[in-house]
């Protein structure tokens, strides 16, 4: 199925940000450009203002879009967020790397990832996922030295009485976007310390966008929709790593 945007899908969806140095910019790049990819799972490209949408406030997103390369088509491969990270990944489809299904499939050690491939040559890898769906027990954990996946507090439990007819799907907990992004600043601070041996491969993966929609205050009264809200929210949180 093909989509205008990047991963547009309906539902579950995740679009991609693939950013080269905005971290660590004062930093020397004789050793090479340090590189930052950030997925934002069930993100539709009709929400961003990057893709036509006039009242969306996503104005960190759109100021990256009009500062590099906008993807304008894209096909998803698989509209759930493991296959299509595994597919981001290996650059492989599913039938291929195997991974099918939101937990019932381990990305196979044969497999061969961006992140093993960037640490061969020299990268400090590091991760921060923000849902149980990407633990590392499902393989995407392969060539990172920092995986930070516990379900431990700061995860945010899913309100399941809001929606007890959705109890058997929803995902019992999450992390927050200023808390990834907490966790993401840390790590990014601790590889800059080694600047000068080698660059830095960081991944960072926001799950705020995922239904149910529960944006924090005061962003529920600050957009079209709660889905929007929670866009808008996290999209403000991503300043952040332009310091």
């Amino acid at each position: 199925m093909r989509h205008r945007g990047w991963n547009q899908i309906p539902v579950w969806g995740s679009l991609a940000i693939l950013l080269a140095g905005i971290a660590a910019c004062g930093l020397g790049r004789e050793r090479g450009h340090d590189v930052i990819l950030i997925t934002l799972d069930t993100v539709r490209a009709d929400h961003l203002g990057c893709y036509g949408n006039p009242q969306a406030r996503t104005f960190v997103l759109d100021r990256w879009a009009r500062r590099g390369a906008l993807v304008r088509d894209c096909i998803a491969d698989v509209p759930l967020t493991l296959p299509s990270h595994a597919t981001i990944f290996t650059g492989r489809n599913a039938l291929s790397h195997g991974v099918r299904d939101n937990g019932a499939a381990r990305l196979g050690e044969g497999a061969i990832t961006l992140a093993e491939t960037l640490v061969s040559r020299g990268f400090l890898t590091g991760a921060v996922i923000s849902s149980p769906v990407l633990h590392s027990r499902f393989g995407l954990v392969q060539g990172f030295v920092f995986y930070e996946d516990s379900l431990m507090s700061p995860y945010v439990p899913q309100d399941e009485t809001r929606l007890p007819a959705e109890r058997g799907w929803l995902p019992k907990q999450d992390r927050r976007a200023p808390e990834a992004i907490s966790k993401s600043l840390d790590w990014l601070e601790q590889a800059s310390v080694h600047a000068h041996r080698a660059p830095f491969f960081h991944w960072l993966h926001l799950y705020d966008a995922h239904f149910p929609y529960d944006p924090p205050a005061p962003w529920e009264r600050a957009a079209p929709s709660l889905y929007d809200a929670e866009i808008a929210a996290m999209d403000r949180e991503l300043i952040r790593l332009e310091r």
